[in-house]
């Protein structure tokens, strides 16, 4: 039990050091985390840290609640352009690299295409990131940004989602 708790500790710690740098030095947070996340991953500690820290991210889930609540759903149908081209230009590059580097790594064709839809459905935090930073920009971008977030999770999510379930076909 004490081993865990300075596990826990540990790795909160350094998370939160890490971030505190990022922000002095005017880095994203976020990205600054990921790194650190990929530090442990090289380590023997990722099974005893990784339960411990779940709860910390389900309560980060709650900022896309808070996006949603700023979200007025009659502005999606004012970024439908802006969310078919956003869903154009980055759907295929996702699924094409999901898919190369999956056979990159010696995945067979129907594994590398799951990766690849799996990949369709991420990139969402940093739109997220985005409409945080523009809260206060302004009347039109504080009502069009949170619209084109929540459209193209939503859109993305949906895609993602048909791919994977169609991916032996594909």
């Amino acid at each position: 039990m004490a081993e865990t708790s300075l596990i826990e500790v540990g790795a909160m710690f350094v998370a939160v050091a890490v971030a505190g740098v990022a922000l002095a030095l005017g880095v994203s947070e976020a990205v600054a985390a990921l790194f650190v996340g990929m530090g442990v991953s090289t380590t023997d500690r990722v099974p005893a840290a990784e339960p411990l820290l779940e709860p910390v991210r389900d309560v980060f889930a709650a900022v896309f609640f808070w996006i949603g609540l700023g979200t007025d759903p009659r502005v999606l149908a004012t970024v439908e352009g802006v969310l078919a081209v956003l869903v154009l230009t980055t759907g295929p590059p996702k699924l094409a690299s999901g898919y190369l580097g999956g056979r990159l790594y010696g995945l067979d064709e129907r594994r590398s295409a799951r990766v690849g839809a799996g990949m369709v459905t991420r990139g969402e935090f940093s739109l997220v990131v985005a409409t945080v930073a523009a809260a206060g920009a302004g009347d039109v971008l504080n009502r069009a940004l949170p619209a084109v977030a929540v459209g193209y999770v939503l859109a993305m999510s949906v895609l993602g989602t048909l791919l994977m379930q169609r991916s032996g076909p594909l």
